[in-house]
């Protein structure tokens, strides 16, 4: 029980040693007869009794081994986390993911961000291998992640969907969406088992979420920054206009009095509300001028 794995061998193993009790041990040696009427209940307690101890071994042994795969999916996925939270850009932050991929399953990565309609730029990890393997994304490749991005399912090779595919492509999922597209080597590569599956998927996600989180706070900052230079448009507008409505208001409110009382007025009158005319108006040509450098 503790060397192989299954309940058949720890069956096959009691019922091996009961026998070799038997042909050992009991009278006649060296025979595997049973003389006594007792010998047969013996012997099955003790073959059931073997089945049992094996069986719980072999309960024990996988229990041990559920717990090391737990506490190695935990650590690598924090550690991955980690890893992605510190990537400084989205694409950055997919490479980090396939990076991880590669070395956790040991064969490159293709790896490519969904930027809405524009086509899928593939990318290798590590990039020692990128020439090989982007010979093999042929345009039903291509086909192929497309397909994945646009049902947000798995295909390719090892799939029931379009199995004919040299490459594995899944989709690296966000809550609103697929952030991008994975694709793993399978045609000379030994199959996936089922943890490397459920962790390949784990690291995806959490991969998709830091993606859709950078995101969302990329699009955040970016309605604020608009938001800003709006208030800060409408403030220069409402100064502007305040400091326009000032000398226009003088400018014709003098234009008015000479337009109105130039006869009865004295010349040195006159040439003040000129002055003052003009002053305003040179001081709005100023203030034009100024705006326009800026």
């Amino acid at each position: 029980a503790v060397w192989t794995n299954g309940y058949v061998y720890g069956a096959v193993d009691s019922l091996l040693s009961v026998a070799a009790f038997n042909y050992f041990f009991t009278i006649p040696r060296f025979t595997l007869q049973a003389t006594d009427p007792d010998y047969p209940i013996t012997f099955l307690i003790m073959l059931i009794a073997s089945v049992i101890s094996s069986t719980l071994a072999t309960r024990v042994k996988k229990q041990a081994r559920q717990s090391a795969q737990k506490a190695y999916y935990t650590e690598l996925l924090m550690s991955c986390s980690q890893k992605l939270q510190q990537g400084k850009d989205e694409q950055e932050i997919i490479k980090l993911a396939a990076q991880q991929l590669s070395i956790l399953l040991e064969r490159p990565i293709l790896y490519a961000l969904n930027k809405g309609e524009d086509a899928l730029q593939f990318e290798v990890t590590p990039i020692e291998q990128a020439k090989e393997l982007m010979t093999s994304m042929t345009a039903e490749e291509r086909a192929v992640a497309d397909w994945v991005v646009k049902n947000n399912k798995r295909a390719g090779a090892t799939t029931s969907t379009l199995s004919q595919a040299q490459n594995l492509y899944l989709a690296v999922r966000g809550i609103q969406g697929v952030m991008g597209v994975v694709g793993i080597p399978s045609k000379y590569y030994p199959t996936l088992e089922m943890f490397e599956k459920n962790l390949i998927i784990a690291i995806l996600n959490e991969c998709g979420l830091i993606l859709e989180r950078r995101r969302f706070r990329e699009e955040k900052q970016t309605i604020e920054m608009e938001t800003q230079q709006e208030r800060l448009r409408s403030n220069l507008l409402r100064a502007i206009s305040h400091d326009l409505r000032t000398p226009l208001t003088s400018i014709s409110g003098n234009a008015g009095v000479l337009m109105e009382k130039s006869i009865v007025l004295e010349e040195e009158k006159k040439q003040e509300l000129y002055r003052s005319i003009y002053d305003d108006s040179m001081w709005l040509v100023n203030l034009t001028e100024n705006l326009l450098s800026i």
